[in-house]
């Protein structure tokens, strides 16, 4: 029972007056006037009236009387492949004469208007004539197609029975079940490739709406593996927002249609192969970022960056992006993190190319400033371990020592894998020569920094990665006399050694590594030199 007032009362007269005039209309005039009043009485979003027609049973009646329209057509329709192709000029021009485009029409836009209904009657609907009614709009879509792409008709009808044809196969695409059982029909992505095979004339030219709507509906479609495997998607889709009169809507419909591909790790691996489409990417990258950018250019921007992260995400792709065109995949996301521009998706991209990439890596050293800025990445993000990654790989190779220092020392604030990032990244950069190992030990600030992490003891790894890299300072003669001279190194390992926790289980190993690192460490310091009291006070002990 639906709640009843003066109001709805009258509504729902009127729209039982209007189902008895469908009902019984036979000529085809009296079907199009008949139409014509159930238009103006059915075109409103209020859903529970909508709920009442479905109730009625109108969609059973208009599916019928669609399939009739329709098959008085079957030569021409049995000549049709549903599919890629399309009706010759003269089927297009005779297939229809214009009292019958026009009910076609009317009778499809009704039926779209009494599912603006609720989710629950929807599903009903759907159920109950979802067999008769899918094969019917998509035959509908593939005919009409034909004569809006072929013959740049200026007659109404065949764009509105386009239009709400979409519309209804969105409509029933958001069910449970919606797209199961849409993709049964065959049709079904071939008629959503031939809308999209529609080129704008104008930038007003109101098909735009249709193929945004198409665009949409497939950036829903579940079963990724089949756009993926359909001949010619991707550039059907990079075609849609790259002609001449695409306007916005046409270029965010595809990049979201195209982004949701590559939430399918396949499609990752595939499309980083379509030069088109990172091309594609990167010219939306590549526009100015600035505040007072319109919503629907920042929301492309970050379909288009977080696009480009996925690609980043398989090893396999990284050399293939930092050779593309000369590195300009690699220096269009650095620029976007250098912006601050959609920069957590460009950082998280360069991410998983520097781990997977030494071309990647090589790159990125040259822009010490970028790397700062990964840094801080790392450190503000819940989700920064993999920037915290990305830099152990990176900071051992910078040139600049000073610049190393000073990011190493940042990464410290926090003890967590950013800590352990900087840690890895000092002793990586001490495997490299003497020499290095010398100027690292000459600088107060690095020595500041180890002394510092050796008596970490919450985060033991880093306690015993620390006192592993001041043992390797007193392998070397020219670094004894500096660190025996400072008694907070001596202090600190004096300290490490107390925390050794000998005895108790393997829960403890990296206190008796820690240990051991320094037990050696301050053997050297003894050999052959003055020993500290404090020195030999626990050795001893």
């Amino acid at each position: 029972m639906f709640p009843v007032n003066s109001a709805t009362a009258f509504e729902f007269a009127e729209e039982a007056a209007c189902f008895h005039v469908l009902q019984d209309a036979r000529t085809a005039e009296e079907r199009i006037i008949s139409l014509d009043k159930a238009i103006l009485v059915f075109d409103h979003i209020d859903e529970i009236e909508h709920d009442y027609a479905i109730d009625r049973g109108l969609g059973e009646i208009l599916c019928w009387r669609l399939q009739a329209l329709l098959s008085n057509n079957s030569s021409a329709s049995s000549s049709s492949s549903l599919g890629y192709s399309v009706l010759s000029e003269d089927i297009a021009c005779e297939e229809f004469i214009p009292e019958e485009l026009e009910e076609v029409a009317k009778t499809i836009s009704v039926l779209e208007m009494i599912h603006r209904c609720t989710v629950e009657k929807l599903q009903e609907s759907f159920d109950s004539i979802h067999v008769n009614l899918i094969p019917l709009l998509f035959e509908t879509i593939e005919r009409y197609m034909s004569l809006i792409i072929h013959h740049s008709t200026n007659n109404d009808w065949p764009f509105l029975a386009v239009s709400n044809c979409v519309k209804l196969v969105g409509y029933f695409s958001t069910l449970v079940n919606g797209h199961i059982l849409l993709d049964r029909h065959v049709p079904y992505l071939n008629v959503m490739l031939q809308v999209l095979s529609f080129r704008p004339r104008s930038a007003d030219d109101v098909m735009i709406d249709v193929v945004v709507w198409a665009l949409w509906l497939l950036s829903t479609y579940p079963f990724k593996h089949k756009l993926l495997s359909k001949d010619g998607f991707i550039d059907f889709v990079i075609s849609s927002a790259k002609g001449v009169n695409s306007n916005r809507e046409m270029k965010e419909g595809s990049i979201v249609c195209l982004l949701n591909l590559l939430e399918f790790e396949e499609a990752q691996k595939t499309m980083v192969s379509n030069d088109r489409f990172l091309i594609f990417l990167i010219t939306i990258m590549e526009e100015p970022c600035c505040p007072v950018a319109e919503r629907r250019d920042i929301w492309m921007k970050y379909h288009a960056a977080k696009a480009a992260r996925l690609l980043c995400t398989p090893a396999v792709n990284a050399d293939r992006l930092c050779l593309f065109e000369n590195g300009v995949f690699v220096r269009t996301l650095v620029n976007l993190v250098m912006a601050d521009c959609e920069a957590w998706n460009a950082a998280c991209g360069l991410c998983h190319l520097a781990n997977n990439s030494e071309l990647a890596r090589n790159s990125m050293l040259y822009r010490p400033d970028f790397i700062d800025i990964l840094a801080k990445t790392a450190l503000s993000n819940s989700n920064g371990a993999i920037a915290a990654e990305a830099l152990s790989k990176l900071l051992p190779n910078m040139e600049s020592f000073d610049a190393f220092t000073r990011i190493v020392r940042l990464m410290t604030i926090r003890s967590n894998f950013c800590m352990n990032a900087a840690v890895e990244a000092i002793l990586e950069r001490m495997s490299v020569s003497e020499k290095t190992r010398i100027m690292m030990a000459s600088d107060e600030s690095m020595i500041s920094i180890l002394i510092e992490m050796s008596r970490n003891y919450k985060n033991t790894y880093v306690m015993s990665q620390a006192t592993k890299a001041i043992f390797f300072f007193t392998l070397e003669d020219q670094c004894k006399d500096k660190i025996r001279g400072d008694q907070d190194i001596v202090f600190a390992l004096c300290d490490v050694i107390r925390q050794a926790k000998i005895g108790e289980s393997s829960k403890s190993s990296d206190f008796h590594a820690s240990a051991a690192y320094a037990t050696v460490a301050l053997c050297n310091l003894c050999v052959d030199g003055e020993s500290d009291d404090n020195i030999l006070n626990v050795l001893i002990a």
